[in-house]
Parts: C-alpha cells; sequence; structure tokens
C-alpha cells in the first residue's frame, strides 16, 4: 500500500483514524494533543525540579541574557563574561524582553557557589544549601518555561511538517512523539539553553519547505515569492540562534530551486530568499564586523573560549574525531545526558533499544519505495535537514572537544518525520508505530527519578 500525499490525483487509502477497537476515543488529533500536553508537563518539571545552574552551561546562557536585560550587551574577550559569550543573541534578547517586560523583573546577574569536588563521579556542580540559592531557582524558573513553550513548538511544527507528505492520519503524530520523547530533548527543553530556539525554527523551517514543496505545482507567483521570503526569514533567525543551525540553509534553498518556474525566476526568488535572510540577521554580522574584525566573530570566539579553557581545542586529531570520537558521542548523547553530561546510562541497552527502533523505522523507506506519491523533492529537504544536523555536530567536533548530538537537534524534526515514514511503509498497526516513542518517555521518566530526583537535595 504506497500512501500518497498532496497531489489532487493520489489514490485514496482506507488507513484506521483510532489506535484501536477498546481506544476509539483516541483520535490522530487527541494524541498529538496529549503528545504536545505531556511534553510540556515533563519538561516543566524537569524546569521546576533541576537546582539552578545544573544544566550545560545554564550559568552562562543566563549571564548574557541578564547583561541584556540590565541594558547592555555581552562581549568577547572579557573574562567575566563567560562561556557563551560568542553565541548569537535572538534566544537571550527573547529571554531579557520577557524578563523585564513581561515579568517586569531586574537583571540579577549569577554568582552560583562551586560544589566541594572529592575525585571521581560529580554529583552536581554547585552547592545549594547556600542563601542565594532560593532566589537563583524563582528567578530561573520562569525563564526556563520559555525553554519548555519553544520545546512544545518544536513538537507541534514537526507534525504540521509531516503532514505536507502523506495523507496517513497517524503519521504526523508517530513524527510528533518520535521527537517529542527523545529523553535529550526533554530535558533541554527544560532548562535555559539557546538550543530550544535554534530547534523550534528548524522545526518552523522544515514545515515551511515542505509547504513549498507541496505548492510548487499550484502556487500562483505572489505565493512563491511570500514561501521564498518565509523561507529567508527563517535562515536569518537561524542565523541569529545559533551558527551551527546555518548548515539548515542547504535544506531551505532547495524549495526556492524547485519553485521557480525557470532559471530566471530561480534567480530571482534565490536574491528574495538571500535579501529577506540577511534583512533578518545582517544587523549582528555587521555589529560583529565593527567590533571583531569578522561577521562571524570567528577568531575573537577561539581566542576568548582558549583564554577561558584551553583544554576545549585539544582534539586528538581529525581522523579520530570524525571516526571514533564523534560517532561515540553521537551514540550516548543522542538519546540522553543531562546535567553537565555526567548523567547518562551506564547500561547500553536503551542505546541499542532506541537506536535499533530509528534504524527499523529507516528501513522501511526503502522497503515499499516511499518516494511514490510524494512531491518532488520531499527527501531531497528531509535527508538533506539530516545532514545538515550531522554537518554541525561532526564540524564542532573537529574543532573542540565539547560537542554533543543536542547540537544538531534543529534537525531532529527531520529524523522524526523520516522515522514516521518509514514505520508507515510498514504497514504497522498505528499503536506499533508508537512503541518507540513510549519507550523514550517511559525511560524519560526513569531518568528524571534517578538523576535528578534522586540527586539533589529537597
Amino acid at each position: 500500500m504506497a500512501i500518497r500525499s498532496t497531489f489532487p490525483s493520489a489514490r485514496k487509502v482506507s488507513v484506521p483514524t483510532t489506535v484501536g477497537r477498546g481506544l476509539a476515543a483516541l483520535t490522530p488529533a487527541r494524541v498529538l494533543a496529549g503528545v504536545i500536553a505531556v511534553t510540556v508537563a515533563v519538561s516543566a518539571f524537569i524546569a521546576i525540579t533541576t537546582p539552578a545552574w545544573e544544566a550545560n552551561d545554564e550559568r552562562d546562557h543566563v549571564l548574557n541574557t541578564e547583561v541584556l536585560a540590565s541594558g547592555h550587551w555581552y562581549r568577547l574577550n572579557d573574562p567575566n563574561s563567560g562561556f557563551e559569550a560568542h553565541q548569537a543573541p535572538a534566544y537571550y534578547l527573547l529571554l531579557a524582553g520577557y524578563q523585564r517586560y513581561v515579568l517586569g523583573l531586574p537583571a540579577r546577574f549569577p554568582d552560583p557557589h562551586l560544589a566541594a569536588y572529592s575525585g571521581g563521579f560529580i554529583p552536581q556542580i554547585f552547592q545549594h544549601d547556600v542563601p542565594p540559592d532560593g532566589a537563583d531557582q524563582r528567578h530561573l524558573v520562569p525563564l526556563r518555561l520559555i525553554s519548555v513553550l519553544l520545546g512544545a513548538l518544536t513538537v507541534l511544527f514537526t507534525a504540521l511538517a509531516a503532514r505536507k507528505v502523506t495523507r496517513d492520519p497517524w503519521t504526523p503524530v508517530v513524527a510528533a512523539g518520535f521527537v517529542a520523547f527523545v529523553p535529550k530533548f526533554l530535558f533541554l527543553s527544560g532548562v535555559v539553553n539557546n538550543d530550544n530556539l535554534s530547534n523550534a525554527f528548524g522545526a518552523l523551517g522544515l514545515f515551511v519547505a515542505l509547504s513549498g514543496i507541496a505548492a510548487a505545482d499550484s502556487a500562483t507567483t505572489r505565493q512563491r515569492m511570500a514561501i521564498t521570503a518565509a523561507l529567508g526569514g527563517v535562515l536569518g533567525v537561524l542565523v541569529l540562534s545559533k551558527l551551527t543551525a546555518t548548515t539548515l540553509a542547504l535544506a531551505l534553498v532547495i524549495p526556492v530551486l524547485l519553485l521557480g518556474r525557470d532559471l530566471r525566476e530561480r534567480a530571482r526568488l534565490g536574491a528574495i530568499f538571500g535579501i529577506v535572510a540577511l534583512s533578518v540577521c545582517g544587523w549582528w554580522l555587521v555589529q560583529n564586523q565593527v567590533r571583531y574584525g569578522d561577521p562571524l566573530a570567528s577568531q575573537a570566539t577561539h581566542d576568548h573560549l582558549r583564554a577561558l579553557f584551553p583544554p576545549l581545542f585539544q582534539v586528538p586529531g581529525i581522523a579520530q574525531a570524525v571516526l571514533h570520537d564523534t560517532p561515540k558521542i553521537v551514540f550516548r548523547s543522542f538519546w540522553y545526558t543531562s546535567g553537565y553530561n555526567q548523567y547518562y546510562w551506564q547500561s547500553s541497552l536503551p542505546y541499542w533499544l532506541l537506536w535499533g527502533g530509528l534504524a527499523t523505522g529507516l528501513v522501511g523507506l526503502a522497503r515499499r519505495r516511499v518516494w511514490l506519491g510524494v512531491p518532488r523533492g520531499t527527501l531531497l529537504v528531509l535527508w538533506a535537514a539530516v545532514l545538515a544536523g550531522a554537518a554541525a555536530i561532526w564540524t564542532l567536533g573537529v574543532q573542540t572537544t565539547t560537542t554533543q548530538a543536542r547540537v544538531g537537534f534543529f534537525a531532529l524534526p527531520a529524523v522524526g518525520v523520516l522515522f514516521a515514514l518509514g514505520w508507515q511503509r510498514w504497514q504497522a498497526k498505528p499503536l506499533f508505530r508508537f512503541v518507540l516513542p513510549i519507550a523514550g518517555l517511559a525511560l524519560a521518566l526513569v531518568a528524571v527519578q534517578r538523576d535528578i530526583l534522586s540527586v539533589y537535595p529537597n
């Protein structure tokens, strides 16, 4: 059964619209609403229960926010500016504006106290039995809730993107569930980290790109220009969110080329795409040029981070980084790490379970000629997005010793859509398609109990 997608001539097929006879009330729309609700609930619980600063460089992300909230601009070449001063500003501007104009809170600069280190495994990085800790937590949780919202939007846009490539009512829900219940994604969505904004716009960009491909044969000139401008705007925001996410440009430009009817129109649409992208992010590139002599502040970033932490750049060699170190890191960190990556599954069983489920889904893409009935260029965009995520991870892996799979999570929605399409081609019943997402959620709840509630003091 080849389920065709958005073309008017596509053959109609009969697909189940409920999970099973005994669960007739669980329609796709209700299950999707439930997936988003659970995502919000779990990530919000993580936001509330994780002690202040006990997440990847959270102190430094908040430091950028507080500098902006105080009316100044965070800068490189200052040892007091922390490890994230090189990051693009969009996420921090969002948080600072929310803090000042919605919450009405003044700037509060983080000053956590390092915990005593006794050697071996570090159960926590900072002290939490100090007087400022309660106030820090009360200040931090509302900021973390913005990440919770961005995580929910990522899941929603994943479902909307999947709807552009299939008429199967369950495939978008499976794609959303896959993304939502990656344990690392849930933990990331509960803390202050600029990955969350790039993840949300990565999902939005995928939705707009697939919408453009679906409309390529019927869109008017004005509609093609509007879609192209939207894609350029998404790229501009991605540049302002996190530079590593700009590798997604390849996936975003493919619809632009397909929307053009001839070479002249493709050139015109390409110009619109570039002009809109630069109009969104150009001011920041100019600012970097003025301050650091480089639109991307590459050398200034290198000098700043090397001064703070020289081992960051002690990469053993490109071959080892590409062929051994980075694959090993991706294998473990794609599904779950938490805190400062000191928490992960000791057993390899969860990793093999989840990677096996993903691989089984992707094998389905080849099993039933998935490209039939799918708009031209759809799979190209999806795989280009996956490649962009991998490129971001491996590029950081050959430059520093701190790459993590979350660096490429802006491509997680594309992985989710491919996974869901693959399981659709296996012709599995809806309930079986959710086995991997359900396993991910169960393991995430185990991790919450083991690595938050059982570790940190009340």
